[in-house]
């Protein structure tokens, strides 16, 4: 049993001489002891402000609030914030601290997510759900406690954690009251909820002493319907394709680089339908040769720094302009010049987006910049829509664009089983993407000779 010793109270940095400077913040001073005989101390601080403590009720009341902390001691780490919710937290609980109970969440459910980005997700999540609350057990947040935080969060700016943020680690509790601008997003609200509801649930479902989640008591917020994504339309897939990439239009001054990404992602996606991280994280060993001699392109996530939102790994057949545009050379070049990424210029990020987050937004840039209406994603919509208009078979076309029967109901639904179609019958399928631009984008050698700043 931990026992609590004594708690000391008092000024930080300088004492309280007359006309002398000295910190206004307080220190929170617990002691606590395993055994009387051993005499084994514990120590730990917890810095609070003056504004703060009057908020609480002033120093008596923080004194009885971390009395009843004391407890729970091992649980505070050398120099954690003061917060109204880390104090009230108490070892009288059956059930784990939320920073152990999410760490067991996390080892357990991780391995069934398919991209890194729902870790990354949740963690996100749960880092809001603790700074509010503190480390309490599962069990001692209540459901006025959880509207509140949701309420709170309603009135948030987005990414307060961001690099350039200027709220980067400040009080959750503190930020609304300094922050007028733009807030969440009701979907990013309706998110964070999901998950904190799943993480409770689990522990509920899973449990053998009863838990009632206090999350339940949340309303879900209503959002505005978005319109439906839709494919590229052959007027925005010109646009694309006649600007200065793929032409001899004149560089616009200023726009740096020649990145060999920047010619080639928008062209695979455009004759594979794959996903733009399935494009980017691809390797030289991925390119391959069929028993026919016909190059294929190995969608995968054999290795720990890809992944795919589906569990099928498939092979696609190269289509013949991308041939003619020179992408055999390109691989050709990058073997013999020691590299084994088909796009080494571009890094990767653990935020769940792997190699396309920055080619990603200069694609999306490029896009808007040209007039054409879509995303990067909006290639696959146009690939899966030229293959439903040429009457190509459903269960093919799931083959060729990596859709499983877990797809989303305006996908198409599927069952999987990607490898009982032959390169021949594949490349059937995609011989219907035929478009207006093909025969007069330049190659890429053309490219990279009036690229400036060309990388490899």
């Amino acid at each position: 049993m931990v026992a609590f010793d004594k708690l000391l109270f008092g000024l930080g940095e300088m004492g309280r001489k007359k006309k002398q400077n000295f910190s206004l913040d307080y220190g929170v001073i617990i002691e606590t002891t395993d055994h009387p005989s051993r005499g084994k101390t514990t120590r730990a601080r917890l810095d609070i402000t003056p504004e703060e403590t009057e908020q609480m009720g002033g120093v008596d009341a923080v004194a009885k609030l971390a009395a009843a902390l004391s407890a729970n001691t091992q649980n505070v780490g050398p120099s954690p914030q003061l917060t109204e919710g880390a104090l009230t937290s108490s070892s009288q609980s059956n059930f784990m601290t939320l920073q152990d109970a999410f760490d067991q969440f996390i080892d357990i459910k991780s391995a069934n997510w398919g991209t890194p980005k729902t870790k990354t997700q949740y963690t996100g999540s749960f880092a809001l759900l603790i700074s509010y609350f503190g480390n309490r057990h599962l069990d001692q947040i209540k459901k006025k406690e959880a509207v509140d935080f949701f309420e709170l969060l309603a009135r948030l700016p987005p990414n307060i954690n961001g690099v350039h943020s200027a709220f980067k680690g400040k009080h959750l509790r503190q930020i609304p009251i300094q922050h007028n601008g733009p807030t969440l997003k009701t979907k990013t609200l309706n998110d964070h909820l999901l998950r904190i509801n799943a993480f409770y649930n689990w522990f509920a479902k899973t449990s053998d002493d009863p838990l009632v989640n206090p999350f339940t008591a949340v309303d879900r917020k209503r959002e505005k319907r978005k319109p439906k994504k839709e494919p590229f339309s052959d007027d925005s897939l010109n646009k694309i394709f006649t600007s200065y990439i793929y032409s001899t239009e004149r560089w616009p001054a200023r726009k740096r680089g020649g990145e060999p990404s920047k010619y080639w992602v928008p062209l695979m996606l455009a004759y594979t339908g794959c996903r733009i991280n399935e494009i980017c994280q691809l390797y030289l060993g991925d390119i391959t040769n069929d028993n026919d001699g016909s190059l294929q392109l190995y969608i995968n996530a054999q290795r720990p720094d890809q992944s795919i939102k589906t569990d099928i790994w498939r092979q696609i057949p190269v289509h013949p302009v991308l041939v003619k545009a020179g992408l055999v050379e390109y691989a050709s070049d990058l073997r013999d010049s020691g590299h084994t990424r088909l796009f080494p210029e571009l890094n990767h990020s653990d935020n769940g987006d792997g190699y396309s987050r920055a080619i990603g937004d200069f694609n999306n840039k490029l896009y808007k910049q040209v007039g054409a209406k879509g995303t990067n994603h909006s290639f696959r919509h146009a690939v899966i829509k030229k293959m439903k208009q040429n009457d190509i078979d459903r269960e093919l076309l799931r083959a060729v664009v990596g859709h499983d029967d877990n797809s989303k109901k305006d996908s198409t639904d599927g069952y999987g089983g990607t490898e009982i179609y032959t390169t021949k019958q594949k490349l059937k399928a995609l011989s219907c993407l035929k478009y207006d631009f093909a025969e007069s984008i330049i190659n890429y050698e053309t490219f990279r000779r009036r690229a400036p700043h060309f990388k490899i």
